[in-house]
């Protein structure tokens, strides 16, 4: 079943819903995302803001291109702008994941059914997969995707992810009554730091 997102459009530069709620992660999400500015990949003004997003990532020796996949990347990029050290340093949602289920950083991997909060990290299947909570700890590489959660307001949390249709976007997932993400769209983990 593919995710219930609702892409969110630009109105003169600023986006709908908050700008990160007082979050150093969600608030640093929605900044590249007024950063981006809607530009995909291939405009050549965003190619030094990828680049950066990749040094992030330091067992990248080198910068691999736009046209390699970039949405882990962003969100280690994010996460760690806005809270230094938070997550491990890898470009696969798979690898940060796995690194916070088990490592001290400061973000911890939980089922998808624990209820949202602003700056959690919501990991989810990338078309159509299989993926789940326990495939983390068994180390399964499928496609996946991360986005970070900036507001949560009436039943809806806001993300933002990179590399979604080749640029930054917000989006949005439906919750349930408890707050977490409501069933049916593909999310298999949540990554909440300690605060």
């Amino acid at each position: 079943m593919k995710p219930v997102l609702i892409a969110l459009g630009v109105l003169g530069g600023l986006f709908a819903f908050g700008a990160g709620g007082g979050d150093p992660v969600a608030a640093a999400a929605e900044s590249e995302l007024r950063r981006f500015r809607g530009r995909k990949e291939t405009d050549p003004s965003v190619e030094p803001i990828i680049r950066e997003y990749w040094t992030a990532v330091p067992s990248q020796k080198a910068f691999p291109g736009v046209g390699e996949v970039w949405s882990g990347a962003f969100v280690t990029y994010v996460a760690n702008k806005g809270a230094p050290g938070s997550l491990a340093p890898y470009a696969s949602h798979m690898l940060y994941a796995g690194y916070a289920e088990g490592g001290p950083g400061r973000y911890k991997a939980l089922p998808a059914n624990t209820p949202l909060k602003v700056g959690d990290i919501v990991v989810r299947n990338r078309s159509g997969g299989g993926l789940t909570f326990s495939d983390i700890r068994r180390g399964r590489h499928e496609d996946s995707h991360g986005d970070i959660v900036t507001s949560i307001q009436a039943g809806r949390a806001r993300v933002v992810g990179g590399n979604l249709d080749d640029t930054v976007q917000g989006r949005t997932y439906a919750l349930d009554s408890g707050g977490s993400v409501a069933p049916g769209q593909g999310v298999f983990a949540v990554l909440q730091r300690d605060t």
